[in-house]
């Protein structure tokens, strides 16, 4: 209220100048040093010597008034509000149309606490201007009726719409009430008009203006921001204007300004967090690399900045560094199941199969409902050529987990681990009770059928099997391959060779090419069968059943 005080204060020195040369008839010298002896109404005790410049007044002005309003303006000076109250209170009653005198006694009022005859004053002024709503608002505030506070802003602002507390206070109204529209409106008053130089105005206007969908105002508005402190204190307009680069699909803008980030603030973790996320929505690991090594320096005690940087480093098949990482934070007494699900396809891809055994067990001890665990826990003893634990797993597996796509999964799963075992009738039994359960299963229809084709049992029912697959899913390479190997076993080589074609021009996979030399030999064409042979090995040199097929 200081600063509404001051100017209040402006404001009568320049009306009473004014009132001064229209009224007042200078005394002469002698009458200059007379010294009027004013008391403090009420008081007969107390007297204060004021030297008044002028004591004559003309008809348009009662004396008294001038005389009380001056000596409450003296009172009010030396804080004695309530003795000042009873001179402009008086002054008021001689000159019951100034408005000077009104104003005074409102403001006097308001500092005295005492908002309700404030406003009792201001309501009975005919002159609307600035000041009056102001110190209307004041009072209203006082009161807590932040609705007539806000109306009184309101017109303050048409006559006004440079003050920043007034603009302040109704943005924070607008905020609390979640009016956003008229919040940007506040704000943007005060970025245009009231504090132009001010970043943070202009980063809360930007913050709302993309709150509200403007995405091309909020950046017009970070950019000023931006221009306006590019210093490590105005970090956040920098990461706000990137992201909305980024939302508005502007990447490029979205780098370079990240990067401009980065050039104020080396050390932003903040902001190269942002670069590590860019460039892995752009599939650009190589370039996420360095960021996410600076946030992991830069935080050391933070888990999810270095398991962001050992999951760039898989990414990136770098497998040491990536493995060191995740062995640090299982080590470091953290018990995260992510952590041993890499750490045991790492020893996978690195065919170290006793070791993976171990991390997927501990995977499933910290994960028991995720089926992912209990499929690579099988795999793994498969690996090791433990084939009843491999059926153990799938079993706990089907157990303990709730979705049902894992349970299919993990069924499936169980059934082809029947199969390879020499437990073909129980493979059978799993995957036609599948089909019982769901007929749409096309995936049960195709493996239940390329079983039995490939033992050369039940042909025509396997054939109808692998043909309701394909109609379920025409284009499907694996269902076409079943479909012509299933031909195959039937003698059927020119609808073998159909089908399988269809399915090596969808797919290079090993086995389709190898059951095409098969049929390719069955038609008595040896050499297009060794042809597709050499095509298969080289997709998978190892295979002991090519290598014979081809003498080698």
């Amino acid at each position: 209220m200081n600063r509404l005080r001051h100017k209040s204060r402006l404001l009568r020195t320049a009306g009473f100048i004014g009132v001064i040369l229209s009224i007042v008839i200078l005394y002469t010298c002698a009458a200059l040093a007379q010294l009027p002896i004013v008391k403090s109404p009420g008081d007969s005790t107390k007297q204060t010597f004021v030297a008044l410049p002028f004591s004559t007044v003309s008809d348009n002005l009662d004396p008294r008034a001038f005389s009380d309003y001056v000596n409450g303006l003296l009172l009010s000076g030396f804080g004695d509000l309530e003795s000042a109250a009873r001179f402009f209170e008086r002054a008021l009653a001689y000159y019951p149309e100034s408005y000077e005198i009104a104003i005074s006694l409102a403001e006097t009022y308001y500092e005295s606490r005492q908002p309700e005859k404030a406003l009792d004053v201001l309501t009975r002024i005919p002159k609307r201007d600035a000041q009056v709503y102001l110190l209307s608002a004041a009072c209203y505030r006082t009161l807590g009726d932040d609705d007539k506070a806000k109306s009184a802003y309101l017109r303050y602002t048409e006559l006004d719409p440079a003050n920043p507390m007034v603009l302040s206070y109704l943005a924070d109204l607008y905020m609390r009430a979640k009016n956003v529209d008229s919040a940007i409106w506040a704000y943007s008053l005060m970025a245009h008009n009231a504090t132009p130089d001010n970043f943070r105005v202009w980063n809360e206007l930007g913050r709302l203006q993309a709150q509200h969908g403007d995405f091309d105002s909020a950046k017009a508005s970070f950019r000023k921001s931006v221009e306006l402190d590019q210093t490590p204190t105005n970090s956040m307009a920098v990461v706000s204007l990137g992201e909305l680069y980024e939302q508005t699909g502007k990447l490029d803008s979205a780098e370079s300004t990240f990067k401009l980030g980065l050039e104020i603030e080396p050390d932003n973790v903040l902001l190269h967090r942002e670069l590590v996320a860019h460039y892995v929505r752009m599939d650009s690991l190589a370039l996420a690399l360095p960021h996410a090594k600076a946030v992991a320096e830069l935080t050391p005690l933070d888990r999810t900045a270095i398991r962001r940087l050992a999951l760039i480093y898989f990414g990136l098949d770098s497998l040491d560094q990536a493995d060191s990482l995740f062995t640090y934070l299982a080590g470091s007494g953290e018990q995260a199941a992510g952590d041993y699900a890499y750490m045991g396809h790492i020893a996978v891809i690195k065919k170290q199969y006793q070791r993976a055994v171990y991390e997927f067990t501990k995977l499933t001890d910290l994960a028991d409902s995720v089926y992912d665990g209990w499929l690579n826990l099988g795999f793994a003893y498969r690996m090791v050529n433990d084939t009843a634990k491999e059926l153990l797993s799938y079993q706990e597996g089907i157990r303990h987990v709730k979705d049902t796509l894992g349970v299919l999964r993990l069924n499936y799963a169980l059934g082809a681990a029947y199969d390879l075992s020499g437990h073909t009738d129980s493979a059978v039994a799993l995957f036609e009770k599948i089909i019982a359960h769901d007929s749409t299963q096309s995936e049960a229809y195709n493996d239940l059928g390329y079983m039995l084709a490939d033992h050369n049992q039940r042909l025509d029912y396997a054939k109808e099997l692998i043909a309701r697959a394909v109609s379920l899913q025409p284009d499907n390479p694996a269902y076409l391959d079943s479909y012509g190997w299933v031909y195959y076993r039937l003698g059927d080589i020119d609808k073998a060779l159909e089908y399988l074609r269809k399915a090596s021009e969808k797919a290079k996979d090993p086995t389709v090419f190898e059951h095409m030399g098969d049929a390719f030999k069955a038609a008595n064409q040896p050499d297009s069968a060794k042809v597709w042979w050499d095509k298969a090995l080289k997709l998978s040199p190892d295979s002991k059943s090519l290598k014979e097929k081809l003498g080698r």
